[in-house]
């Protein structure tokens, strides 16, 4: 499928839409994957911070809704740094394996 410059509503629609389904994905992901940085005996509560941490971007994510009103350029600019450098600090997470 080509994807024309000239509609620029129809290929924010579609970054939107690709940047949602990637969300869902990294999201679930994570999920189980934080499950398993924590020891055993500490998992419980690294689960409630996890889980209290996704609250409150709950609570921020209207928001966002507000700021992409206002200004799309910048708010699609600043999910794009909050998705790069959440992905960057994946990479200072310590190698389970083995422990």
């Amino acid at each position: 499928a080509v994807v024309s410059t000239q509609s620029t509503g129809t290929l924010e629609q579609l970054s939107c839409l690709i940047g949602n389904m990637l969300v869902s994905a990294a999201y679930s992901s994570m999920y189980l994957f934080s499950a398993e940085l924590a020891p055993t005996s500490q998992r419980g509560k690294m689960m409630s911070f996890y889980s209290s941490v996704a609250r409150i971007g709950a609570f921020c994510s209207p928001q966002a809704s507000l700021l992409f009103s206002w200004n799309r350029t910048i708010t699609l600019i600043l999910f794009a740094v909050l998705a790069v450098s959440g992905g960057c600090l994946c990479y200072r997470l310590p190698d389970t394996k083995g422990v």
